[in-house]
């Protein structure tokens, strides 16, 4: 098959998003082996369409689908505007909500695993590094003070 008819037959028409048809992340994600290791899709996406990843950016989906790989839907963007897409999508992580951003902070401080916490909170590891570190859920956000 060709690259051209890969593409055709995963492409949704309505959309325009391109689906990843193989392995998806526990985020949903597009997965796959890459330069010997495992890549998230529209990463590779975004590297291929727009460079090298800037230092401290996202690869962000306009579509708000995660398994979307098309590099039109993808841009780099700061970690405030990836979440703002994230809310716009109503993709973000709703199954948290101030008081457990809190209490996920607090376990972490207190030495938990981020893997324990995640499984606790039924949210992925990343999810929790992504609070604990203030990248989502900053303190303002939840009334907390630094």
């Amino acid at each position: 098959m060709r690259s051209d008819e890969f593409l055709e037959m995963i492409a949704n028409p309505d959309t325009g998003c391109i689906i990843w048809p193989y392995s998806i992340s526990n985020g949903g994600y597009a997965q796959l082996v890459f330069d010997g290791r495992v890549r998230l899709g529209h990463q590779i996406a975004c590297e291929t369409a727009h460079g090298l990843r800037p230092a401290g950016m996202y690869a962000a989906h306009r579509c708000g689908v995660h398994a979307c790989i098309n590099p039109d839907h993808i841009r780099w963007a700061t970690p405030s505007e990836n979440t703002a897409d994230r809310l716009l999508h109503g993709t973000y992580g709703w199954k948290l909500n101030a008081e457990s951003v809190a209490e996920i902070r607090v376990l972490v401080a207190e030495g938990l695993s981020q893997r324990q916490i995640a499984k606790r909170f039924g949210v992925t590891q990343t999810t929790v590094h992504h609070v604990a570190t203030g990248h989502t859920w900053n303190r303002e956000m939840v009334g907390v003070s630094a």
